[in-house]
């Protein structure tokens, strides 16, 4: 197989998610609903209790608000990576560019040090060209080991954190930031 095509793979689980933020956020309004009922002393004591809540309530909201990101820029894209050149072709409806290992200076990796998921979902590699242009490639359209043949020999630099929002650092140039 000399060309492979590479799409972005929606995720499956979202509405889990949803459902669990929905939940929490109605048990979570609940418990203080029932603790403005009580007494004054007991409220305090009942906020302390449900901040650990109002913590997983707002990750949850983050894990949907960055999927939604990454399925919204992504969603539409193709890249195709042509074994025998090597050469990386990224496809935005009409927008096209192709991109030769020459013309690539480094990569910045973006990966998630959660466990598993939804954590790992948010890891993207940032393609830095030469010319200063990016173009970003979310984890689950494609990841290193699938385009190694492209960046064998270039410098990456890794950074981790727990989710990661897609950011570009470098300039865009014909609006090929590709999420």
């Amino acid at each position: 197989m000399k060309t492979q095509y590479f799409k972005y793979k929606k995720h499956t689980d979202t509405w889990f998610w949803i459902i669990s933020a929905i939940c929490l956020g109605g048990i979570l309004a609940f418990i203080l609903a029932r603790g403005i009922q009580g007494n004054q002393n007991q409220l305090w004591k009942l906020l302390l209790d449900v901040s650990p809540f109002i913590f997983i309530l707002a990750i949850l909201i983050r894990i949907v608000a960055y999927r939604q990101a990454y399925q919204i820029e992504a969603g539409n894209k193709t890249i195709i990576l042509d074994k025998e050149t090597p050469k990386l072709t990224v496809e935005d409806g009409t927008n096209k560019k192709e991109i030769l290992t020459s013309e690539i200076g480094h990569l910045k990796l973006f990966e998630s040090y959660g466990d598993g998921p939804p954590f790992t979902d948010f890891t993207y590699m940032e393609i830095v060209l030469k010319k200063g242009e990016s173009i970003i490639i979310p984890d689950r359209m494609a990841n290193t080991s699938d385009l190694d043949l492209l960046l064998k020999g270039k410098r990456k630099i890794r950074k981790k954190r727990l989710m990661n929002r897609i950011k570009t650092t470098a300039n865009t140039v014909n609006n090929f930031n590709l999420i």
